[in-house]
């Protein structure tokens, strides 16, 4: 049997040479695999772009609808709001209201006690109502004291007022009042509760 010589096998092996590589077919062959047709690559662009613009027209459409309906909710909440704020003060309003005619009641007796508890009261009615004002402070005393009369156009009536109530507090009954000034102090109290919107006109 002859033995192969493998050396001479290999060398007998066609090689590549790579001067008669033509690239420019092999780039060729390689595109041609992976580009479409031209007619249906055209096609296929149109299609896309069709998709797109119906998908950028519907974005848009959402985006619309939603920024219009956070508008219809912002604008709803609003008027909620401001119709349980004025419920708030109608309601605020009555129960002063009521408060209020015990204070005229206090005011019309013949006993020096109601005077000076009917002073007593209107002060507490003029304390709840001037949260209402532009100002941040725990006492009646000290908003006043932050007021002006671009604030309160009262606020003269309400120092005056708010100062005998205090006479009150701290004398008690070792301070005199007589029915006349007990009834021009209500007066000073009503013309800032009404100006407040804390009584009824």
């Amino acid at each position: 049997m002859e033995q192969v010589n493998v050396d001479n096998v290999v060398s007998n092996v066609p090689t590549v040479d790579p001067a008669y590589v033509n690239l420019d077919y092999v780039f060729y062959k390689i595109f041609k695999l992976l580009s479409l047709p031209f007619d249906s690559a055209t096609k296929f662009i149109s299609i896309y772009k069709l998709i797109a613009s119906l998908v950028a027209v519907l974005a848009i459409a959402i985006i619309i609808y939603c920024a219009v309906r956070l508008w219809e909710i912002n604008k709803e909440a609003k008027e909620k709001l401001a119709l349980e704020e004025v419920k708030i003060i109608e309601e605020e309003t009555s129960t002063h209201t009521l408060e209020w005619q015990n204070v005229l009641d206090h005011a019309g007796s013949n006993s020096p006690s109601d005077w000076r508890l009917a002073i007593l009261e209107a002060d507490t009615l003029l304390e709840s109502a001037s949260q209402r004002l532009p100002v941040v402070a725990e006492t009646l005393g000290e908003r006043l004291k932050k007021l002006d009369k671009g604030d309160l156009r009262t606020l003269d009536s309400a120092w005056e007022a708010h100062k005998v109530r205090n006479r009150i507090a701290h004398d008690g009954f070792n301070f005199e009042i007589t029915k006349h000034e007990t009834l021009r102090i209500i007066n000073l109290f009503e013309e800032v509760l009404r100006e407040l919107g804390a009584i009824q006109k």
